[in-house]
């Protein structure tokens, strides 16, 4: 009888330590959620950097927009911004806004010049009840490039059969070119 109460007592104490252990770990992590009111904060640069590939766009007069991925594991309201953007000099440009502060799209002016750029973004969440707000940053990489060359619809021609009269003659059959102006000259005249 001795040995089943001290088994009996043996239980009560090892049941009594694990809720005490329970007890300490759950006031701890409570202690964790009343803190601040708030627990971790909602976004990490690199589930958002990694995702964001350089983007390639052709010279244009019309403006363009290149898509990034945003920060879509933020808690609360996310919006952004660009912080800067710069050329492959690391001089500023101006050449980029956002759409709005809501959607992940980059507007990029008519005629930017070719090259490359990086365009710093920062994402904010406003967080919610069981999460920080939180800022990140991250950047885009963006090529443009170059103006492509003229090109002829039809090519010039020499005439054919021409003689000799003394008055001023056309000399080519002239080409044409939607993509510019064709402009001509004999040797190395202007």
């Amino acid at each position: 009888m001795g040995d089943q109460n001290n088994q009996r007592r043996l239980k009560i104490a090892l049941g009594a330590i694990i809720v005490l252990i329970l007890l300490l770990l759950g006031s701890c992590g409570l202690r964790k959620l009343f803190d601040s009111g708030k627990l971790d904060n909602s976004m990490t640069v690199t589930e958002v950097q990694e995702n964001n590939p350089s983007s390639y766009l052709p010279y244009s007069d019309q403006e363009q927009f290149v898509d990034f991925i945003g920060a879509d594991n933020g808690e609360g309201e996310i919006t952004y911004e660009i912080v800067k953007a710069v050329d492959e000099n690391n001089k500023k440009v101006s050449y980029f806004t956002l759409k709005d502060d809501k959607t992940t799209q980059i507007r990029v002016a008519p005629n930017t010049p070719a090259g490359t750029y990086l365009v710093t973004i920062k994402a904010k969440a406003s967080g919610d009840e069981t999460h920080k707000a939180a800022e990140l940053e991250f950047t885009v990489k963006i090529r443009i490039g170059g103006k492509k060359d003229g090109s002829f619809d039809v090519l010039p021609t020499a005439k054919d059969g021409l003689l000799y009269t003394g008055n001023s003659m056309d000399l080519i059959n002239p080409g044409s070119s939607s993509s510019g102006t064709i402009y001509y000259k004999v040797n190395d005249g202007e």
